[in-house]
């Protein structure tokens, strides 16, 4: 059975409206749009995360971030929301989506999405990695910002998990409680209230929060197809990468960092295969690397 696992994501900053005060209708039409749904929800005083039948929602007093999987439109959700709060009040958009397995099952393609946004914002597209391989699409709002000092986003998307990982991953019958053990959850991310699913066969989905921070992941099991993506605004120098990396074993992995130095954190055994920085118009400096296990040369990442 295949799924596609590799995200398309937006992340939005407005002002002039609280979003959290939109409400949980609100929050359901946007989600339909791109042909997901809301299973469960968690909030705190600083935020309220959803998590999705595919992937996640999470929303702030003025910002808000969706990551959606599978053969979902997610460019309908970012229109619906830009049409409904008002694009006078947009101050910051930037819009991901990294490269498919099989592009051509999907319903609409980054050149699709960009054709849509490009007939309201005036905006920029970036291509981070190569297009034949690994890659990121970005576009953003052109728009002056300038981020605040703690505004940091870091994705860890790892691919061809090892076969140990595998083999417990896709074991039907799971608890969520059995696979945050397998994660290590607890020590990796203490104080924050954990909400996950365990979908059927197979499949999980994390979101994670303690105050305005979050975290969240989505693993796709399946051997000839694994992909596990891991994201936060945690700042990265206390290297949680390396754990969640030491319990996968991933055969390679991108990192796509916003305002995070990530020259550090590579661990020992991974060289990069490509490397990319670029310092966006709208503020944000992004950093792009995929990288390769050493000792497996003979199974480099697969050409997509």
């Amino acid at each position: 059975m295949f799924f596609e696992g590799s995200e398309k994501k937006f992340e939005v900053i407005f002002s002039g409206v609280d979003l959290r005060s939109l409400g949980l209708d609100f929050y359901r039409n946007l989600v339909s749009k791109s042909g997901a749904e809301i299973l469960s929800q968690v909030s705190n005083e600083e935020c309220d995360a959803f998590l999705l039948s595919e992937s996640s929602l999470f929303v702030w007093k003025d910002r808000l971030l969706m990551i959606t999987c599978g053969k979902t439109t997610l460019i309908h959700s970012l229109s619906f929301l830009i049409e409904r709060v008002g694009i006078e009040k947009l101050e910051s958009l930037i819009f991901q989506r990294k490269n498919e397995y099989y592009s051509h099952l999907q319903e609409t393609r980054f050149v699709d999405d960009l054709k849509i946004l490009k007939e309201t914002i005036d905006g920029t597209y970036l291509l981070f990695g190569n297009e034949h391989e690994h890659h990121n699409c970005l576009f953003h709002y052109n728009k002056p910002y300038k981020p605040i000092e703690d505004d940091k986003t870091f994705e860890l998307l790892m691919y061809d998990i090892s076969e140990t990982s595998s083999d417990f991953l896709i074991r039907e019958g799971h608890s969520p409680e059995e696979i945050r053990s397998f994660f290590d959850f607890e020590r990796i991310l203490p104080g924050f209230e954990i909400n996950d699913h365990v979908f059927e066969p197979y499949g999980y989905s994390m979101n994670a929060i303690n105050g305005d921070r979050y975290c969240t992941m989505h693993v796709t099991p399946q051997k000839h197809c694994s992909y596990v993506s891991f994201e936060t605004n945690i700042a990265i120098e206390g290297n949680f990468m390396a754990d969640i990396l030491k319990i996968l074993v991933p055969e390679s992995f991108d990192i796509m960092a916003f305002d995070q130095d990530i020259k550090n954190v590579i661990p020992v055994g991974y060289s990069d295969r490509m490397k990319f920085s670029e310092k966006l118009d709208c503020g944000y400096h992004v950093e792009f690397g995929h990288y390769f296990q050493r000792n497996n040369s003979a199974k480099r990442p697969r050409k997509i």
